[in-house]
C-alpha cells in the first residue's frame, strides 16, 4: 500500500510541475522587437533578420518570455524598385536551444517624409532601419511554449 501511495504523488508532482512549466502566450500579445542588423526596403522577399526582444512579455501575472530573448524575422514585402510598403513579420522565438515558429501580424516601415494639406503622404526612395530600429508585432495566433523549463530565461 505504501509503494503505491508513493507512485500516485510522484505521478501526481510531475503533473504539477509539467502545469507550472507549460504556457501559452495568447494571440493578440505585444512583441516589441529590436533589430540586430539593418534591414533595407530593397531587401528580398523572405530574406531573414534577427533581433531581440527588448520588453519582457507577459501572461497571466507571468513573465514567459525575458528581453533579450533572440528572434528571427522576414521580409513579407518589399519596395524593390517601387512604392510598395516595407512589411515584416517575426516568424521564431529562440528559447534555449529551441527555435519555436510564430506568426505575426506585419509590421509596415515606410520613408514618409511629410503629409500634404490634403493628406497624402511624400515619401522618399528606398531606405534602412539601422541596428537598434525598434517595432512592435502582434501575434496572430497562440504560441504554445510547451513543457519547456527554460521559457522564462528566454535567452
Amino acid at each position: 500500500m505504501k509503494n503505491k501511495t508513493i507512485v500516485f504523488l510522484t505521478i501526481c508532482f510531475a503533473i504539477s510541475i509539467q502545469s507550472v512549466y507549460a504556457a501559452t502566450i495568447p494571440a493578440g500579445t505585444a512583441l516589441f522587437v529590436q533589430t540586430n542588423e539593418t534591414i533595407a526596403s530593397t531587401d528580398p522577399v523572405g530574406k531573414k533578420f534577427a533581433g531581440q526582444l527588448y520588453r519582457d512579455v507577459a501572461a497571466n501575472g507571468k513573465i514567459l518570455l525575458r528581453a533579450g530573448t533572440g528572434v528571427v524575422g522576414r521580409v513579407k514585402k518589399s519596395r524593390g524598385l517601387g512604392s510598395k510598403p516595407l512589411i515584416l513579420d517575426v516568424t521564431q522565438l529562440t528559447i534555449g536551444q529551441r527555435l519555436v515558429p510564430i506568426t505575426t501580424e506585419g509590421f509596415r516601415a515606410d520613408n514618409t517624409r511629410f503629409t500634404t494639406r490634403r493628406g497624402i503622404s511624400v515619401g522618399g526612395g528606398s531606405f534602412q532601419l539601422r541596428v537598434g530600429t525598434r517595432m512592435q508585432f502582434r501575434l496572430s495566433k497562440p504560441v504554445d511554449l510547451g513543457g519547456s523549463r527554460d521559457h522564462g530565461v528566454g535567452r
